[in-house]
């Protein structure tokens, strides 16, 4: 599978989506439900985690779980929300 992401392309499916977002056709949900998403993803790496042996493993899962915690904690402030930002009046 190769992946262009060429820089006059043009991002019709969804301006400020990530690229991946795009190219994987995900919608461009931000919000509270997003983050809700990002923390069952995060105890799931946990739950690995804690079932894993190798402790480089463990710690990639571990690492993984904190990532995701810290997408769900910008998808739930307002500020940091871009579905949540609201037009500024002309």
């Amino acid at each position: 599978m190769t992946w262009h992401m060429g820089a006059g392309r043009s991002s019709h499916e969804g301006a400020g989506a990530p690229a991946w977002e795009r190219r994987r056709g995900v919608p461009n949900n931000r919000g509270p439900e997003q983050a809700r998403r990002w923390r069952l993803k995060a105890e799931e790496c946990r739950a690995l985690a804690d079932q894993l042996l190798n402790p480089r493993a463990k710690a990639s899962f571990r690492r993984m779980a904190e990532t995701y915690d810290q997408l769900a904690d910008q998808y739930e402030i307002p500020s940091n929300n871009p579905a949540a930002k609201k037009p500024e009046a002309s």
